[in-house]
This record gives structure tokens, C-alpha cells and sequence, in this order.
């Protein structure tokens, strides 16, 4: 994860924590799908049926020892004026496959090539980036306010405190990756940021920091930096090794990163290491709750192919274990924990006992966690008050999924991202009715869809098509 909180809140969506890799979510599907078996119910609920929303319509308008970062460029013009305006819609944009349910589309804007980059919103921004180098900022109202073009393909995008750190490059061998740091607003770039001839990954971005390590083909537990940087300026804060990065979570005072082969804590203001341990695999369920580190590790139990793990985040000794069932995914908030896989619970984060839990697996995300809801997806939605596991409904998505995981609520809306074991996998979008469960829409177009990413009113996906889709609610 990528593991970068995405600042959203300026579209209407509060701020999620620093949680599970999105991306990494198929690889953890496959994973327990296999362990586990089937991920049904025979306890299937409400089983809404999707319905058709109103019409399309198309988008509005048109120096130290360690690696420094290089000067910004000359910027092009910021005016939106002056901006790329692409072609509109209709020349390009691909259509729903017929029979399948339209959704309202607010805006559609076509790319040179597929979208490659989660979208991702900032302050009154909304960014995208494409596999030929497009990357593009749009007012809330689908309005291009700049694009730049870069070298290479935009893989990865995350928005923090005003900058927006583009991840450029591709995966081959012996190609590199470079990060490129640009004021959010205008787009003038500001730094860029690339240590060596392999690949980078930006795990998180807060409090005028940015967390960057580096990565390569030869996995391991040791041969890799971590970079701390600052925002403003890209200078190197501290450094320090470790191996091929996995996730990270930030707090105001500690750096916590999971990597091939450990699990790392580290003093946030200078990079003191104050501890690492040992894991034989790590899922996607790092978090920190209330002074408690917790991961899921391959299961010393018969039967569970993998258990959660509480660490004292000050020393990295062990304070629980949780291996009544195989975890996968975690989400935390307010100092609360939940596990998803086998089933679904609420965890104690200071003993690791379970408050409650429910059969259903559960695939858990940061969008997930509501005020008073847990979302847990798999091949059904379960919406499940989060103090004491009561099923307010199950939803069944139609065309079946292998899976399904909450990516954002917005107007009373639910948006899912979807897996399904086929050539395209992950094709689906869905909108969901929180108040019921009922299905507002399915959004398919017959290609790879980038996972969503919700702002106020609607929720925005790229497409192998080379289209930007924004769905309304």
C-alpha cells in the first residue's frame, strides 16, 4: 500500500487511518478462498436486487550522505485555461456491455492510454494518472485544473498536506521509479525523488513527512531503505534498512513497517529503531491501536494458517496472541480493533480476547469503520453495528463476486470494489443503500477498473479503457 492515509475530507469524507493495502486485497482473497473454502453463508440475508439509475451525462466544461532531491522543473501553465482539455466524452468513453445496469455517470473524461493510478482527492482536487505519463487534477465538478505529462507510466498517487507525490515508472527489470512531488493546487513540481536504479514505494504521507522505501526483484528481509522526507522540500529526514517493504502505519510518535521477514518499529522524529521481530508471512492487517502493534502471522495452530499478533509498540514484546481462526485483514478506529477472515470480530486490542463474533468472513478495509457500522465483505456484505455484531443486512452482489470490500461511504451510499475470478478481475463496481442494503447500481465496462476512491456525492474509478469514471450516488 501502498498504506498512505488518503486525505479526503475536503470532498466530504473524513479522513481513513492508515490500514490495509487495497491493493494487496485480491492477494488475500486468493489466499483465504483457498484455506477457508467457500466464503458463502448459508445465512444470506437481504438479497436486493440492483436498480437502474438516471441518465449519463457527460463531463463539464473542460546536501547530506544519504539521496537528496533534485530541483523542481520550470512549471508549465497552472491556469486551467491553459490546461490539456481532452476530448469529450462521447468520442471515447466506453458504455456499459447491454442488459447491465447503468449507473449515473456525473463525468466522464477519456485519458491517452488506461488509467493506471488509483484516483485519489485532495483539497478541492481530484487526481488521476494514466499508464502513457497523463496525470491530471479536475475540480469537484469534473473541470480540468492542470495536467502535466511525465516520462513513464503514473503508478501509484497519494495526496497529504496540500502535495501531491506521483509514483512514476514501470515494473519491468532494471527499470526505476521515480517520485515526483508537486504542489496539489497548481501543479508545479517541487522535488523529485529517486535513490537508485530499482523500484520505490510510498507506504505513508503525513504531518509534513513522507515515508519512502525502496524495493527490488530479489525479495528479502534486509537490503532495502526506508526514507523519511519532507513534504516541502523532499530533504532526506532520516534513513534507515530494512527489507522489501510491505505496509507502514504512522502515530505522532512511531514508525511502524511491515517487510519481507519482520516487522519494524522506529522512533517517527529521527528513525531510532526500537525494535524487529521475526514473521514468516505478514497479511494485510497492520495497525495500531491504543499503544498495541498488531499483525497476522503464519499460525503455530493446527488448522489456522495464520493468527493475530498484539506488540507493546514501545518494546515489540509480545502481549497477545489471537488464534481462534485464520485473520487476514484488521481495520482500527477509535480505539477499537477488528479482524476479518474465517469470521468477523471486535478484539479487545489490550488482551486479544474477542468482544463478539460473527461466522461470516469478513474482508476488511479502512472505508469499512463507520461511526456505528462494520462493513465485511467477501462474496456477500454484512453490515454489522460495531459495538455489540448485530447483522442490520446482507447484501448479494449480482453478477456473483469472489469478493467485494467497502471503498467509501458517501450520501447515504456505500461503494464497493469488487474481485471475481475471471479474465477480468476486477471489474465490478457496486453502490449500495446504507439505510437497507439495497442496490442502487452495478457499474461494469467490460474492462480492469482501478479501485474507487469516494468524494462527496459520487465515487471515481479509471478504466483499462483509458477512461476516468465519476459514478454518482
Amino acid at each position: 500500500m501502498l498504506s498512505a492515509t488518503r486525505h479526503l475530507s475536503d470532498f466530504g469524507v473524513v479522513d481513513g487511518m492508515d490500514a490495509p493495502s487495497r491493493r494487496r486485497f485480491l492477494a488475500v482473497v486468493a489466499a483465504a478462498a483457498g484455506a477457508s473454502g467457500c466464503l458463502g453463508s448459508d445465512d444470506a440475508g437481504t438479497d436486493p436486487t440492483s436498480t437502474a439509475p438516471s441518465s449519463t451525462t457527460e463531463r463539464p466544461g473542460t546536501p547530506t550522505a544519504s539521496p537528496t532531491a533534485t530541483a523542481p522543473e520550470t512549471p508549465t501553465p497552472t491556469d486551467p485555461s491553459t490546461a490539456t482539455d481532452p476530448p469529450t466524452a462521447s468520442d471515447t468513453a466506453t458504455d456499459p456491455p447491454t442488459g447491465s445496469p447503468a449507473p449515473a455517470v456525473a463525468w466522464r473524461d477519456p485519458f491517452d492510454g488506461p488509467v493506471t493510478a488509483q484516483p485519489v482527492v485532495g483539497e478541492n482536487r481530484l487526481f488521476a494518472g494514466s499508464e502513457a505519463g497523463a496525470l491530471r487534477a479536475y475540480a469537484p465538478s469534473g473541470d480540468l485544473a492542470w495536467q502535466r505529462d511525465r516520462s513513464s507510466q503514473v503508478r501509484d498517487l497519494t495526496v497529504a498536506d496540500g502535495t501531491l507525490l506521483a509514483l512514476v515508472g514501470t515494473d519491468e527489470l532494471w527499470s526505476s521509479h521515480t517520485v515526483h512531488a508537486l504542489d496539489a493546487a497548481s501543479g508545479r513540481e517541487r522535488w523529485t525523488f529517486s535513490p537508485t536504479d530499482w523500484w520505490l514505494e510510498v507506504l505513508a504521507a503525513s504531518d509534513g513527512t513522507a515515508y519512502v522505501a525502496t524495493a527490488d526483484d530479489s525479495i528479502s528481509g534486509s537490503g532495502e531503505t526506508l526514507y523519511a522526507l519532507a513534504l516541502d522540500g523532499g530533504d532526506v529526514e532520516w534513513s534507515t534498512e530494512i527489507g522489501d517493504p510491505r505496509e507502514a502505519v504512522v502515530t505522532d510518535d512511531g514508525v511502524f513497517v511491515s517487510a519481507h521477514g519482520r516487522v519494524h518499529g522506529f522512533d517517527r522524529a529521527d528513525g531510532r529503531k526500537r525494535w524487529s521481530r521475526s514473521a514468516e508471512e505478514v497479511y494485510s492487517t497492520l495497525a495500531v491501536v491504543d499503544g498495541t502493534v498488531v499483525y497476522a502471522d503464519q499460525s503455530e495452530a493446527d488448522g489456522v494458517y495464520s493468527e493475530l499478533l498484539g506488540l507493546d509498540a514501545g518494546s515489540g514484546e509480545k502481549r497477545w496472541r489471537f488464534d481462534s481462526w485464520a485473520a487476514t485483514t484488521t481495520v482500527a478506529g477509535d480505539g477499537d480493533l477488528f479482524a476479518g477472515g474465517a469470521r468477523t470480530a471486535r478484539i479487545d486490542p489490550s488482551d486479544g480476547s474477542a468482544r463478539w463474533t460473527v461466522e461470516n468472513p469478513g474482508w476488511l478495509t479502512d472505508a469499512s469503520l463507520t461511526g456505528s457500522r462494520l462493513y465485511a465483505g467477501g462474496d456477500e456484505l454484512h453490515a454489522l453495528a460495531r459495538d455489540g455484531g448485530e447483522r442490520a443486512w446482507t447484501w448479494t452482489p449480482d453478477p456473483p463476486q469472489g469478493g467485494v470490500s467497502a471503498a467509501g461511504i458517501a450520501d447515504g451510499t456505500l461503494y464497493l470494489d469488487a474481485y471475481h475470478d475471471a479474465e477480468v478481475r476486477n471489474q465490478y463496481k457496486f453502490a449500495v443503500e446504507t439505510a437497507d442494503g439495497s442496490g442502487r447500481w452495478t457499474f461494469e465496462n467490460g474492462t480492469e477498473l482501478t479501485d474507487l476512491s469516494v468524494g462527496t456525492d459520487f465515487a471515481v474509478a479509471g478504466g483499462e479503457d483509458g477512461t476516468l469514471y465519476a459514478l454518482r450516488s
